[in-house]
């Protein structure tokens, strides 16, 4: 599955309903599929990041457990310009901020 990535919690719970300790795993598992489209969506294609992702889930309750059906939407980009930011240092002089780059 794709590390990394962060995924909104359900804003109208109550407070209750987000520290019921049952209702935080079945995030962390809902957690894991979504991963898991994420990744099965990125490696379909040479593609490095995901832009503007959108989740479809699909959860059919059983009696016992509860089984999640994810597809994810997406743009799929590749990022190849990869540079290093020059390091700066930032010096405080009686209140002024002199910044001296680095070579």
């Amino acid at each position: 599955f794709a590390d990394g990535i962060n995924y909104s919690t359900d804003a109208s719970a109550s407070f209750a309903q987000q520290i019921n300790p049952l209702k935080i795993a079945q995030a962390g598992r809902l957690n894991k599929v979504r991963g898991a489209a994420a990744y099965k969506a990125l490696s379909s294609g040479d593609y490095d990041v995901l832009v503007h992702p959108n989740y479809s889930t699909t959860v059919k309750n059983y009696l016992i457990f509860k089984k999640y059906t994810v597809s994810v939407e997406g743009y799929g980009a590749k990022y190849e310009n990869f540079r290093t930011e020059k390091q700066k240092i930032v010096i405080l002089n009686e209140g002024k901020e002199i910044i001296v780059q680095d070579k």
